[in-house]
C-alpha cells in the first residue's frame, strides 16, 4: 500500500528583495545561503509605501518585499495570519545588480494540529 504524503509547505510567492543598497545587506550577504530563513515585519509607518514589509535576516534589515508584490501579504499580516507565512532565501547572486542579488520565496504553511 502506498504511503499517503501529507504537503507541508505551499508555494506562495517568489520575488528579489528591493532596497537593498538602501539597507543592511551588506553586513550579512557572505551569510546568506539558498534556504536561510528571513523575517518579515510590517513597516507600517513607512512614508513610502503603506503596505511596506520590511525583511530581517539576523537582525539586520536586508531589504523590503516590492511594491507590486506586498500588498496582499500585508492584508494577511494585518489581519494577524502572518505567522502562517515561511520566507527563505532561494537565490543569491553576488556579482548582480544589489536590488537583483537576493531572490526569497514566501511559503505557507500547513497547520498542524
Amino acid at each position: 500500500m502506498k504511503k499517503e504524503r501529507i504537503e507541508k509547505h505551499r508555494f506562495f510567492m517568489r520575488f528579489k528583495v528591493a532596497a537593498v543598497t538602501y539597507n543592511e545587506a551588506l553586513f550579512v550577504i557572505n551569510d546568506l545561503k539558498p534556504g536561510s530563513i528571513i523575517e518579515m515585519e510590517r513597516d507600517e509607518g513607512n512614508k513610502h509605501d503603506g503596505n511596506a514589509i520590511a525583511l530581517y535576516y539576523d537582525d539586520y534589515k536586508v531589504g523590503y518585499v516590492p511594491r507590486d508584490k506586498n500588498s496582499e501579504l500585508a492584508s494577511f499580516i494585518d489581519m494577524g495570519w502572518g505567522e502562517i507565512f515561511e520566507m527563505r532565501v532561494s537565490a543569491i547572486n553576488i556579482d548582480a545588480h544589489p536590488e537583483q542579488r537576493i531572490e526569497v520565496t514566501i511559503f505557507v504553511n500547513r497547520n498542524e494540529k
